[in-house]
């Protein structure tokens, strides 16, 4: 018999910031990411191609609405890490990045309690109490990701559609996905989701067949951290690796 084709689908973002919560010390890269998709696939199981999605960075310049100042987020910290993160998913096997793009809706989003208010209220005088760097860091465009979505929306159809594969794992944590995973279930498709800890809502839940994670619980990463609800058997003896029962 032959093997079960196996696609993955990816929210970059969303899995970027979960490891980075719950494996502060993982370096994310495409050699990580391929590594662990493979502990999700069977005995019976091969894999065929992962799909990540993600937004090119925001490379605008911008005045910074305090200090005057102008900064080219191209240069930014954040900006640098996520080219060298695509440069190494282009350049793993088996991984196909698809990329959308931010958009700036001239809005700024800042820490409110620690920067915004004194100086609104007058209780700082930037004279005297220039911002820190962290401070200016902690002021930030507000951004908009467009395109992503589309993508994975459309792969997932087009993979139901195609038959091109026979189980999809996705990893991501978003309950907007829901009405394509049942596009992909009614096609015949057995889906798995793996959040990573992170609460799903009840209209993706029950779109799926399974949900499973290799990660350990955010209690054991964090103590006193706030379980998320990832299965149905909360209390599984399985807290690196544990899997919800398959639908009938």
């Amino acid at each position: 018999m032959a093997a079960k084709r196996v696609c993955f689908i990816v929210d970059g973002g969303f899995v970027r910031k979960r490891f980075k919560f719950l494996s502060p010390s993982t370096l994310f890269s495409g050699p990580f990411l391929l590594d662990y998709c493979r502990k999700h696939l069977r005995q019976d199981e091969e894999l065929l191609r992962v799909f990540f999605y993600d937004a090119e960075p925001f490379s605008q310049k911008l005045l910074h609405p305090l200090t005057d100042m102008t900064i080219d987020y191209s240069q930014t910290t954040v900006a640098k890490e996520a080219h060298a993160l695509f440069e190494s998913l282009r350049k793993t096997p088996h991984v196909v990045l698809r990329l959308g793009f931010l958009t700036w809706n001239r809005r700024w989003k800042a820490s409110w309690d620690n920067t915004v208010k004194p100086i609104l209220m007058g209780t700082r005088d930037l004279a005297a109490n220039p911002l820190v760097p962290s401070e200016k860091r902690g002021i930030a465009p507000e951004l908009t990701q467009k395109a992503v979505d589309v993508y994975l929306g459309l792969d997932i159809a087009s993979i139901s559609i195609r038959k091109t594969a026979d189980v999809l794992v996705i990893l991501a944590g978003d309950s907007d996905i829901a009405p394509v995973v049942r596009c992909a279930r009614e096609e015949g498709l057995q889906v798995r989701l793996d959040s990573l800890w992170q609460n799903i809502r009840p209209e993706l839940e029950q779109e799926l067949d399974e949900v499973v994670t290799f990660t350990c619980k955010p209690a054991l990463v964090h103590p006193g951290a706030r379980p998320g609800r990832l299965t149905r058997d909360e209390d599984g003896e399985y807290p690196c690796g544990t899997t919800g029962p398959a639908k009938p």
